[in-house]
C-alpha cells in the first residue's frame, strides 16, 4: 500500500495556488520580508534543493542571495539551520518560510 506524501512535500510541489514568503529576523525579533524577487529566488533554490533531498542529486545546503540582488551578495541562507548569515560580519539571523493563497495580499 502507497504512503501519502508528508503535508509538508505536498505543499513544497503541490501548491501552484501558493505563494512563499520568506523573512528575516532582527536583534529585536521583529520579522522583516525579503522583496518579492528574492522571495521568488529562495523558494526556487529550497525547492530544487528538497528535490536534490529526495534522491536527485546532492544537497548544496546554502542560498547565496546575491544571485538575486547585489546588494545582498554578502548574505547567504544556510538550510539545515534556517538562518541568514553575513559573510563580512559573521552575524547570523533566523529566517522562515510563510505560504500564502496566491489571492491574499501577502500573496500578491
Amino acid at each position: 500500500m502507497a504512503m501519502a506524501p508528508s503535508p509538508s512535500l505536498v505543499q513544497v510541489y503541490t501548491s501552484p495556488a501558493a505563494v512563499a514568503v520568506w523573512e528575516w529576523q532582527d536583534g529585536l525579533g521583529t520579522w522583516h520580508p525579503y522583496s518579492a524577487t528574492v522571495c521568488s529566488f529562495i523558494e526556487q533554490q529550497f525547492v530544487q534543493q528538497k528535490g536534490q533531498r529526495f534522491g536527485l542529486g546532492s544537497l548544496a545546503h546554502s542560498i547565496p542571495l546575491g544571485q538575486a540582488d547585489p546588494s545582498l551578495a554578502p548574505y547567504i541562507i544556510d538550510l539545515p539551520s534556517w538562518t541568514q548569515f553575513r559573510q563580512d560580519t559573521g552575524t547570523m539571523r533566523a529566517v522562515r518560510r510563510h505560504l500564502f493563497p496566491q489571492h491574499s495580499a501577502p500573496g500578491r
